[in-house]
């Protein structure tokens, strides 16, 4: 029985990395050890979205080797993993690698043979439809396009805040479709599978802000929703090893006219150990900003007292009604790893000199963005630079999110256009 477990472990331990390296193939966001938390929490929501089953954040981090723990992977995680990439289960995934290696050569000696008949084919064909065309041509018949007109889609949020179902209902009455798709946010590749014959399909959000959702038919958008997921004010979520993300209750921290400080009981119910991300948000009801020209504060201050991530990287998302700005920064000396997205425009540290937006361990920090027109600005303590001038609009703004590893101080948290300014640790 011991032979036979440690076999099978030594099968799961050999799969992981193919599975790994696959899912980076899948997602080409760039080596994974560039990746920041923010990365590894956008790729358990994707797996979630596409197995309807979760891995929290630290453990994707750990399976991926980013944390100084090592992990064997159970084999319902290596299940999880392999049906993201297509696979029916980690076993259907090892068979299919181990077939691909034996039928290279196989397939390899059939290539021209197989050319060839598929040449012949095709000269066939060629003429057929070249003697038979109007045939054809009378025989055809184009299928009309589904009509807006007789679609009827909507949605129904269950509460305020967070975790929060959204109730979507559809109804494309008689008409005939190859594909009906829920798309639930600005991202095309998180959709759902929808039954044509069904009315009704809900989604939980486990995080606020703001989604474009649309009924999506034979790949063509057909209606489309504003969904906003508010916080209910300022809102603490934290990520743990046993229950994934929570809300923070509020005796955990202490908020008022000097900004958001974490508690001692913070520390006593999440120990480092089982702590993986940290994330302070407050998204308003209704994005309210100007699209086009604005301007964000975060002034923080991050202590050194935790291990967490060397580079000390801290993750700022302004979300947009279109789409949102992703700015991942640390201490000066990790600059060749920032990396910011900003609605479609991507900016790397190891391609830019962004070490003007690094800053020092337990000393206050004050970064600001602003957007004009289709240039945007960024500053650490001042020191201002260009980012891009050719950024597109994401949108109203209605809030922003700070996810981090380790404790922080947020002393200042604000957004402005030409006509007010917000105060989010409100």
């Amino acid at each position: 029985m011991n032979q036979q477990k440690a076999k099978i472990n030594g099968r799961l331990g050999a799969t992981l990395p193919k599975i790994l390296y696959e899912i980076e193939e899948q997602l080409a966001w760039g080596a994974s050890d560039t990746w920041t938390g923010s990365d590894f929490e956008k790729l358990s929501d994707l797996l979630f979205e596409k197995t309807g089953q979760s891995l929290s954040v630290s453990t994707l981090k750990r399976l991926w080797g980013r944390t100084s723990q090592s992990v064997q992977p159970s084999v319902t995680t290596l299940n999880i993993l392999a049906q993201f990439t297509g696979a029916e289960s980690w076993r259907a995934f090892d068979t299919l690698e181990e077939r691909g290696d034996e039928d290279l050569v196989i397939e390899k000696k059939g290539t021209r043979r197989i050319a060839l008949v598929i040449g012949v084919m095709v000269l066939v064909a060629v003429l057929l439809f070249t003697l038979y065309g109007l045939k054809w041509d009378r025989m055809e018949k184009v299928e009309p396009k589904l009509d807006p007109t007789q679609v009827s889609f909507s949605l129904e949020k269950v509460t305020i805040g967070i975790p929060n179902t959204v109730i979507f209902r559809y109804n494309i009455g008689d008409q005939q479709v190859d594909s009906l798709e829920l798309q639930q946010t600005w991202d095309s590749r998180k959709r759902i599978l929808l039954n044509p014959g069904d009315s009704l399909i809900t989604t939980t959000y486990m995080s606020p802000g703001y989604y474009n959702a649309k009924l999506v038919a034979d790949n063509e958008i057909i209606k489309t929703l504003d969904l906003q997921i508010q916080s209910n004010g300022l809102t603490a979520l934290v990520s743990t090893n046993k229950v994934g993300q929570v809300v923070l209750p509020q005796k955990h921290y202490q908020l008022d006219d000097s900004g958001f400080h974490l508690g001692p009981s913070f520390k006593e119910q999440y120990p480092e150990v089982e702590m993986n991300n940290l994330s302070v948000v407050n998204f308003l009801p209704e994005p309210i900003i100007s699209a086009d020209t604005f301007a964000t504060r975060l002034q923080f201050k991050l202590s050194d007292k935790e291990m967490g991530d060397p580079c000390h990287a801290i993750s700022l998302i302004i979300r947009g009604s279109e789409d949102v700005f992703m700015l991942n920064i640390g201490i000066k000396g990790c600059a060749g790893k920032f990396g910011l997205y900003l609605g479609g425009v991507e900016i790397a540290g190891e391609k830019s000199d962004l070490s003007s937006l690094g800053f020092e361990i337990n000393q206050s920090a004050d970064f600001q963005l602003r957007k004009e027109g289709p240039k945007v600005w960024a500053s650490i303590n001042a020191e201002e630079i260009l980012l891009s001038e050719v950024v597109p609009s994401i949108g109203r703004i209605g809030g922003m999110s700070v996810f981090v590893q380790q404790e922080v101080d947020i002393l200042k948290m604000e957004m402005s256009d030409q006509r007010q300014q917000i105060n989010l640790l409100q």
